[in-house]
């Protein structure tokens, strides 16, 4: 349950650190 949270976590970080750059 722990790693499912924090591998959903870093996806949603990733992908939301990705779109700010592509932003830019």
């Amino acid at each position: 349950m722990t790693m499912m949270y924090l591998r959903e976590y870093r996806t949603e970080f990733y992908i939301g650190l990705t779109y700010g750059v592509s932003e830019s």
